[in-house]
């Protein structure tokens, strides 16, 4: 009993280390502010991890569409926003709306993650980040973080084809049929990323 109690306080004090090493050396980095509700949401064309291509314009002609940002198979909050939005699926399409996710990671890691998830959302791999800087919602990584992904064991470089180290924010764009942006949403810095919780996007969609 007392080794598992000791176990448990040793685990604390490690994550507890942890998150504070990201507390202090990670705050070099710069976050964007999302792009304000009302105007125009830029326009882009994509191919999503089943070959697809896909265009907002023509999606936003048919209904809503919620745009998420999403890190990669490597982010376990990640992977939970997105089985909780593949669970909703079906209230997002009785709505008429189209469910897409955006990340910088590479099409080939992205489908090692549908079978945690089970996903039959489109998921598009931000080839050359112009999304995620057409959004603003695309950041840096400080050096702070970099010396954490590296003993998380976290290869950016590799999971997203490129050295930029850029990663997108938690954050959630509605479009309207008109092309507008409805709502936007975001929540930078924290080690672990704050997504929007599915019962509020349906209800942002209800409005």
């Amino acid at each position: 009993m007392i080794k598992k109690i000791l176990l448990g306080l040793l685990a604390f004090i490690i994550i507890g280390l942890i998150s504070g090493y990201f507390y202090f050396t990670a705050g070099s980095e710069t976050y964007p502010e999302v792009l304000a509700e009302g105007r125009a949401a830029p326009d882009f064309i994509g191919t999503d991890q089943r070959g697809q291509q896909l265009q907002l314009s023509e999606l936003t002609r048919k209904g809503p569409v919620v745009l998420i940002f999403y890190r990669g198979l490597w982010c376990p909050a990640c992977q939970k926003h997105l089985g909780e939005l593949q669970a909703s699926l079906d209230q997002f399409m009785a709505m008429g709306a189209s469910v897409i996710a955006v990340t910088p990671e590479q099409t080939e890691q992205t489908n090692q993650s549908i079978p945690v998830t089970s996903t039959s959302i489109s998921i598009i791999h931000d080839e050359n980040n112009e999304i995620m800087e057409s959004y603003q919602v695309g950041y840096r990584l400080g050096t702070g973080s970099l010396r954490l992904f590296d003993v998380m064991g976290i290869n950016l470089e590799e999971a997203n084809g490129n050295d930029q180290n850029l990663l997108p924010i938690p954050a959630l764009y509605l479009v309207g049929e008109d092309g507008n942006i409805l709502y936007s949403y975001e929540k930078a810095g924290g080690m672990v990323p704050e997504y929007l919780p599915v019962a509020d996007i349906l209800d942002k969609l209800s409005d």
